[in-house]
């Protein structure tokens, strides 16, 4: 909702009043979420995903021979990211024949290291259930495979340095022996000369030594034997071959079905939000609070109130708001005579319900009251009080009648008159003048306590707006979902301009009248047009004895105000005026423009 007078607009509570109202977006784009989930669950790539368990061995002590670089414990992250190398993807990727390239193959195989443990899971993902299987079951023996040849590499490569070692103290060997054996031969030389102890040292440290290496030679040569042995185990194992995938990993349910609800729930909620935001009405009592800056009076637009759209029995939820809205009134205009203006800010019948049930009420609780339809062609106050459409305000503006002859008795609300809208509401806007409507609500204050009138403030049932002004006070009826903060911000501001004096709003849900009933409602009671001939249309007259027998009971006030009385109708009908006759039907502009001469076709003048 756009309320530019309310700049500290969301509270705590207005988040849960969009949410009542835009609930069904919400729900319909949660909805739509789920069902572009479900189709991504059925059209979506399907993923299958195999698992095989390799168990790394670390090499016996006997790999020490070669010098320790493949023995010890085993590092099991440089054996997971063995498993990823280029080398295992090279040899999977001839071994299934995959059309991948080696590094595209690599993103498909993932290792996992259980903690604490000498276990790889490897896992491959494919298109399909069965290329899953076979490439974790061709990663893993790639894996093994290459493990196996790489100790084998090291270890051949560590044999052929000690027998090269070897070989070199061999030579050592024959070549002291031979010193020894010429130096005790010579002349001169005794046992414990220097040269010969120092040739025999020699020889003792070049013997330990070659029988060191030869040793580790001996040790290191039925490892390597047993590693390049057909099916050797030594370097590892498969503990548990990839099973055949029986269900897609991807997409999972688990995951998109939530995810698509969650995704149409934050859609829906942001579209709810942009919505009410940009959404030109009013919602509730707070809302016109905030724009108009006036006290709610009567307030029926709250949650789970029915709308408002008859005259309300008095013990009536609604019927016991209206009566605090009259007494409220009457306390506030006082003693005396009042005029008060009922104002609607929409264009439904909003003002028609709160003027008849407001006027309803101040007859029974307080004084004689009379209700003008000052909304000539919006009113559905007669429908309303249960009283036929005819002649009324039309025609007391026109000068066709006089107030004492249009004045209607409501049934079963003995203070209660009405003076209907009539036929010729075009006609009557057009001649409406200051001192004609001031003395019609003058007379009317001099018989009543109370004269409501119902005006309308927007569209083109506004014309008869400046009635406001003849009003002590006003009440603005607005209806929640209809009302525009513009048009009731708008209607405050001219009846300010109009100097008068806005007591508060009466706010009720929006009502399921429209013009278009109203239209079939007067057209039902109006006398049938005579279209024979439209350039000299003639004013209808009906027979005295039928007129008679068509004119409602005429009110009378003035008499003994006792509580409960029963209707007051005068005896006798009163004269007619000699310029009054049955009211033609309405006419467009361009219809009047024809006649010939400048007489008025309603009244003659």
């Amino acid at each position: 909702m756009n309320l530019q007078a309310a700049p500290d607009y969301f509270e705590l509570s207005d988040y849960a009043s969009v949410l009542r109202r835009r609930w069904r977006t919400v729900a319909v784009w949660a909805a739509v979420g789920l069902v572009f989930a479900g189709l991504y669950l059925v059209v979506g790539a399907k993923k299958y995903t195999a698992t095989v368990l390799v168990q790394v061995n670390a090499l016996p002590n006997n790999a020490s021979a070669v010098g320790g670089r493949t023995g010890g414990p085993v590092n099991m992250d440089n054996e997971g990211q063995a498993v990823q190398s280029a080398a295992v993807a090279s040899i999977v990727k001839e071994r299934i024949h995959s059309p991948l390239s080696v590094s595209g193959l690599v993103r498909h195989i993932h290792v996992t290291v259980p903690p604490n443990s000498t276990y790889l899971q490897i896992t491959c993902d494919a298109s399909s259930a069965v290329i899953a299987q076979q490439c974790a079951n061709a990663t893993g023996k790639a894996y093994l495979y290459s493990r196996r040849a790489n100790i084998e590499q090291v270890l051949h490569t560590g044999i052929a340095a000690l027998q090269a070692h070897a070989a070199r103290l061999r030579a050592a060997i024959e070549r002291y022996k031979t010193l020894l054996f010429t130096t005790r031969h010579k002349k001169g030389t005794t046992p414990n000369s220097p040269v010969l102890v120092g040739d025999a040292l020699q020889l003792t440290g070049a013997q330990t030594a070659f029988t060191q290496i030869q040793a580790h030679i001996d040790a290191a040569l039925p490892l390597y034997d047993s590693m390049a042995a057909p099916g050797s185990v030594i370097a590892g194992s498969i503990a548990t071959p990839a099973a055949l995938p029986t269900a897609p990993s991807s997409p999972r349910k688990v995951l998109i079905i939530p995810s698509g609800l969650i995704a149409g729930l934050i859609l829906g909620l942001a579209l709810a939000f942009v919505r009410d935001r940009r959404d030109k009405r009013v919602h509730s009592a707070r809302d016109v609070e905030r724009v108009s800056g006036l006290p709610t009076l009567a307030n029926l637009a709250g949650r789970g109130q029915r709308p408002v759209t008859t005259l309300e029995p008095p013990r009536s939820e609604p019927g016991r708001a209206f009566g605090e809205l009259a007494q409220y009134v009457s306390a506030e205009l006082g003693d005396g005579s009042h005029a008060l203006a009922v104002t609607a800010t929409s264009a439904g019948s909003g003002g028609s319900v709160v003027a008849a049930n407001l006027a309803a009420a101040l007859a029974r609780t307080t004084d004689e009251t009379v209700l003008v339809c000052g909304d000539l062609q919006g009113t559905r106050v007669p429908e309303l009080l249960g009283i036929a459409r005819g002649r009324g305000l039309s025609e007391l503006l026109a000068g066709a009648a006089e107030v004492s002859e249009l004045l209607r008795q409501v049934a079963d609300r003995p203070r209660l008159g009405l003076l209907a809208p009539g036929f010729e509401a075009e006609r009557a806007v057009a001649v409406m003048q200051h001192a004609k409507v001031q003395r019609v609500i003058s007379e009317l204050l001099d018989h009543v306590r109370y004269v409501v009138i119902e005006v309308q403030s927007v569209g083109d049932n506004s014309d008869t707006f400046p009635m406001a002004q003849f009003a002590e006070a006003a009440i603005v009826a607005v209806e929640a979902e209809r009302s525009r903060p513009a048009d009731i911000a708008d209607c405050v501001r001219r009846l300010g301009m109009l100097g008068t004096r806005v007591l508060g709003t009466a706010v009720i849900p929006s009502t399921p009248a429209t013009r278009k009933g109203q239209a079939q409602a007067q057209a039902q009671n109006a006398p049938p047009p005579d279209r024979s001939d439209l350039s000299a249309i003639k004013r209808y007259e009906m027979p005295p004895d039928h007129a008679a027998a068509q004119q409602p009971p005429i009110w009378t006030a003035g008499a003994p105000k006792v509580s409960g009385s029963q209707p007051r109708t005068a005896t006798a009908a009163a004269p007619r005026s000699p310029k009054e006759t049955w009211p033609m039907p309405r006419v467009a502009a361009t219809e009047r423009d024809g006649f010939p001469n400048p007489a008025d076709p309603a009244t003659g003048d």
